[in-house]
């Protein structure tokens, strides 16, 4: 075992639901085994963009969790969220008496979701659904705002003012006006357009907390937070551009000077989703950044198996990583994960976790 003295973040609880496993430790094999459950999203027909009227081939696939209206997406996502908190008090063992600040990743305001009441009062004023939250600070700024809210997390925990933390994302994209907006933009897969994304919906959670706290109170860490970065490109697809160098940017301000010719990492998560724009934006940092990347790296996209989740992407990329390094998925557990996001405006995170111990197999 390595000293982990080095590392300053742990992470010791984790939770989510997807369509492919209404718990972490399901959910998290069957990514990593390919499962995939995607349905026709009944009643949504999609109209060409560009001029057809071809609505009988234009049904969409999508990835649901629950079931119910799927035009309530608010509803959704609190039902989501407050299911991912339930696991995640089972897997890490919270009890009754805590209460720990809540830092959530939420859909982009360009979604304009929660118009009548915040998803913050509504969680705070629901304790029954979500008894182990304090307070909660929001990140609405879609797939990257999971790592923009581990940072704030991380940097609460450095100033002391809180011991634990937890970190969370969730979203559903199959509400029909969300469908429907993607349509319009021609980012919705459909049969008669390929290059777009699946809808899916998800809720993820991480605890987060001290490194030496932890092991004091001998908490069961499953991974550790080695570093983020956060950034901005300017030529996001709201905006009309296509493809920068501002998640390239963001990778490179991860690694140190004297990692800047050779940077050792295992494996990466992404939210590659099968719009071109987050393949052409790969295939920039490829000469910059990947091709430092010395040996074999396993490439993992949960969106195959979950579709896009949205604002939970993030959260779910950290609970594969840690489910992956702890039981030795990526080859040994003595690895590093990059974790690669990019929000449809403009936000980009990236995140290095790592894991050092003996995996448990038989958990």
């Amino acid at each position: 075992m390595k000293d982990n003295s080095s590392y300053s973040i742990a992470i010791t609880g984790l939770g989510m639901v997807s369509s492919v496993g209404h718990d972490v430790k399901t959910a998290c094999a069957s990514i990593r085994a390919g499962v995939k459950r995607p349905e026709k999203l009944q009643n949504f027909y999609a109209d060409s963009p560009k001029g057809y009227d071809e609505w009988e081939d234009g049904l969409v696939t999508g990835h649901s969790v629950l079931e119910g209206d799927v035009d309530d997406t608010e509803g959704r996502m609190c039902r989501l969220l407050s299911a991912a908190i339930d696991d995640i008090a089972d897997d890490a063992g919270l009890v009754e008496s805590d209460d720990l600040p809540l830092f959530l990743a939420l859909p982009g305001k360009e979604r304009d979701l929660f118009s009548d009441q915040t998803m913050d009062d509504y969680i705070i004023g629901n304790k029954a659904l979500f008894p182990h939250v304090s307070e909660v600070l929001s990140f609405p700024s879609g797939h990257a705002a999971g790592i923009m809210a581990l940072e704030r997390a991380t940097e609460a925990i450095g100033a002391g003012k809180c011991d634990r933390a937890l970190v969370a994302g969730v979203d559903s994209l199959i509400g029909f006006s969300n469908l429907s907006r993607l349509n319009r933009m021609n980012r919705l897969k459909t049969e008669m357009n390929s290059n777009g994304l699946i809808p899916g919906e998800a809720a993820a959670v991480v605890l987060v907390e001290d490194c030496s706290k932890a092991e004091q109170r001998k908490a069961a860490i499953q991974g550790f937070v080695e570093a983020s970065a956060t950034g901005f490109e300017s030529h996001h697809c709201l905006a009309g551009g296509h493809a920068g160098s501002g998640l390239s940017d963001t990778v490179d301000a991860l690694f140190p000077p004297e990692e800047k010719n050779s940077v050792a990492v295992r494996a990466m998560i992404t939210d590659l989703n099968g719009e071109s724009y987050r393949s052409d934006e790969m295939s920039m940092m490829h000469a910059r950044i990947f091709s430092r990347m010395g040996g074999e790296k396993e490439l993992l996209c949960p969106a195959r198996s979950t579709g896009d989740t949205g604002a939970a992407s993030s959260c779910v990329a950290m609970c594969l990583a840690a489910r992956t390094m702890i039981r030795g998925g990526f080859g040994h557990t003595d690895c590093r994960c990059l974790i690669l996001s990019s929000s449809e405006s403009g936000e980009r995170g990236a995140l290095l976790m790592t894991f050092n111990t003996v995996p448990d197999k038989g958990d």
